[in-house]
């Protein structure tokens, strides 16, 4: 899904690949030459990262790659998502409780 403001693509929405109610709605904020990437669950925004459009050409580079790869290799599995379950309140709740802190980022 994507939004237009003058005709021009500023904002686009990417539903996350397991099928969670998940998303990066990727926003360009033209006058201030940005990008925000922003995660988010449901309607609620849980990060954003402002990124200057002068520091993406490494990230153009790596999605036309690819998506070129994926129209040289059509005969490649598609990932089907996977449904998963929401979280019971007492789950979230502990969470919650049990929370100390920011999370270690996951490396990648």
């Amino acid at each position: 899904m994507t939004e237009s403001w003058q005709g021009n693509r500023h904002r686009v929405f990417i539903p996350q690949a397991l099928g969670a109610d998940e998303f990066l709605r990727a926003t360009w904020h033209e006058s201030d030459r940005v990008i925000v990437f922003s995660h988010w669950s449901g309607n609620s925004c849980v990060a954003a990262t402002p990124v200057r459009i002068a520091d993406t050409p490494e990230l153009a580079e790596l999605l036309v790659t690819a998506v070129g790869h994926e129209i040289a290799h059509p005969e490649l599995a598609v990932m089907e998502p996977v449904r998963q379950s929401r979280p019971s309140w007492r789950t979230k709740v502990g969470r919650l409780l049990h929370r100390t802190g920011p999370t270690t980022p996951i490396s990648c």
